[in-house]
């Protein structure tokens, strides 16, 4: 299976302990040519449509955890695909926090 150099597809004991989960996810690389459809990555579902990703930041390596949505924007309402609703986070228990609070 193909990974997403973008997500992270490596469960710690901590987030594992806040509920997170490894699961298949859409590949935003998909729309190129010899990709796949789909990725693992550790998630964090929220409620349907709603999701927290652990995401690696290509510059330095940095782990962070995006709240995410399934939508479209109003002014491209033809491709729907997960969309962030927040900055990244650094810490998965304070994401978390923050995703519920929603």
């Amino acid at each position: 299976m193909e990974k997403h150099p973008g997500y992270s597809d490596e469960l710690s004991d901590e987030e594992r302990s806040l509920g997170f989960i490894i699961a298949f996810v859409n590949n935003p690389n998909a729309v190129y040519s010899g990709h796949g459809s789909i990725v693992p990555a550790v998630i964090f579902p929220v409620r349907p449509g709603n999701l927290l990703i652990k995401v690696v930041r290509p510059d330095d390596n940095v782990i962070e955890y995006s709240h995410r949505i399934y939508g479209s924007y109003e002014n491209d309402p033809y491709r729907p695909q997960w969309r962030p609703i927040l900055i990244p986070i650094a810490s998965a228990g304070i994401a978390v926090q923050a995703a519920l609070k929603d």
